[in-house]
């Protein structure tokens, strides 16, 4: 039986992936790539913040959900999820403009489903959509 949490979080990362794909087929590979970079500069970001912060996650009601988080991923601060979610909608806006409400409600679901779930501090979602929105900016202004 599925979880709340797999419903929410698979739900709202195959809407992602959809958008994603939409993205891939309808772009040009250079475009393609500095977006790629984007991503991956976001993740390297978020992961050195998480090693340099320490912070732990919220407590959870279900505790056995902690093994699914392995390395840096164990620590709260910033939120992972929002941040390449924030990364991405700086990205739709530039390359995608006419689905940048969609991505928008999206990335916002993103960060609203992290608190719910109990993930995640809320200065952990507030500055991951800071950090997120600002490297895809700093992307997209080169696309």
């Amino acid at each position: 039986m599925l979880s709340l949490d797999a419903l929410i979080s698979g739900g709202i990362l195959l809407l992602w992936l959809v958008l994603s794909c939409y993205a891939l087929v309808n772009s040009d590979p250079e475009k393609i790539l500095l977006s790629t970079a984007a991503m991956v500069l976001s993740f390297a970001i978020n992961t050195l913040l998480k090693l340099l912060f320490r912070r732990e996650r919220p407590r959870e009601i279900d505790c056995r959900s902690r093994r699914f988080y392995i390395g840096v991923q164990r620590y709260s601060f910033p939120s992972a999820h929002v941040q390449l979610a924030f990364t991405a909608l700086a990205l739709v806006r530039e390359l995608l403009p006419g689905l940048y409400q969609e991505a928008l409600i999206l990335a916002i679901a993103t960060a609203l489903s992290r608190l719910y779930l109990g993930k995640h501090h809320p200065g952990d979602v507030l500055a991951g959509a800071a950090l997120g929105y600002a490297t895809g900016y700093l992307f997209a202004t080169m696309l």
